[in-house]
């Protein structure tokens, strides 16, 4: 494993997206990609490896392929590590340790207690923005109650679900009266998929309509 030169080195990083709370999927996506080029990307690969148990079979052969592959191991996780940190500005740095209860997190470790704080940010934030929408009457109806239904999916995506008489609330709460009784019925049949009937989510994220689109263009 032998990194590139440091001119090269620095451009690299230099192209990633400082991570600034609001933009963790292209963070990975771009740190994921360099690591890859610099040849660094082992620890993401593979597991931490295990020690072989004195004594067994061919041990000897083990434990000189292990202390190989731990050495690559952990070469890869430091200097992924460090990237990862660099890529966070600075006023962000210290809420992400690099520790959790004295141990050191490995590289993949670090990366997902990112992602962690990331989505329950942005699932607070759309909470948030659910129960504080209001509709000024200017453009569509249509537009803004289908607005607060991609952002109930999204919740979803995050694991963190509302159901359908929650959005329904929220969205209502969200109108001036003189909208509330056309929003009942734009609302729920916007809710419920127009392909399959579920009421669970939208056409445009139905697995069934996907795979029907997908054999359509076959």
């Amino acid at each position: 494993m032998e990194v590139q030169g440091s001119v090269n080195y620095a451009n690299l990083l230099s192209t990633i997206e400082h991570y600034d709370g609001t933009n963790f999927p292209s963070l990975n996506k771009e740190v994921l990609a360099i690591l890859k080029v610099l040849d660094l990307d082992y620890a993401f690969r593979e597991d931490k490896h295990v020690a072989p148990i004195f004594g067994t079979e061919g041990y000897d052969e083990k434990i000189r392929e292990y202390n190989s592959n731990s050495e690559n191991w952990e070469r890869s996780d430091e200097l992924a590590k460090m990237i990862v940190r660099h890529s966070i500005i600075n006023a962000l740095r210290g809420a992400f340790p690099i520790k959790e209860d004295a141990r050191e997190l490995s590289v993949k470790e670090f990366l997902n207690s990112i992602e962690g704080r990331y989505k329950d940010e942005l699932a607070n934030f759309l909470i948030t923005k659910l129960s504080t929408s209001c509709y000024d009457g200017q453009g569509a109806l249509s537009i803004h109650i289908v607005s607060m239904i991609d952002m109930a999916a999204e919740l979803k995506t995050l694991g963190k679900s509302i159901t359908n008489d929650q959005l329904v609330k929220f969205i209502m709460a969200s109108l001036p009266e003189n909208y509330k009784k056309c929003a009942h019925q734009v609302e729920y049949a916007q809710v419920i998929c127009k392909f399959c009937k579920s009421p669970d989510h939208m056409q445009k994220q139905c697995p069934r309509f996907k795979a029907w689109l997908q054999r359509k263009s076959n």
